[in-house]
């Protein structure tokens, strides 16, 4: 039996909190990103909005949370 601990950034926004906007989503559907370097860039680029997201519009009013999550994995033989 081993543990891991998976470690994963999301980006909040508390004024929505409760509805289907309170955590950003990529156009792709990814609203979980593995690296802290990865939501930092982009927080500084901001949020693609408008045709094709040609048009950048800052953050504004969110927060980074960070959340682990603990994976145990069993291994057991079985007879037939």
């Amino acid at each position: 039996m081993t543990e891991t601990a998976r470690i994963s950034y999301r980006i909040r926004f508390p004024a929505k909190a409760g509805t289907y906007g309170e955590f950003y989503s990529s156009n792709n559907g990814t609203s979980e990103w593995g690296e802290l370097s990865k939501i930092k860039a982009l927080i500084t680029r901001g949020m693609p909005k408008g045709y094709k997201g040609r048009i950048l519009e800052p953050f504004a009013d969110y927060e980074v949370v960070k959340v682990t999550e603990h994976v145990r994995t069993e291994t057991e033989v079985v007879t037939l």
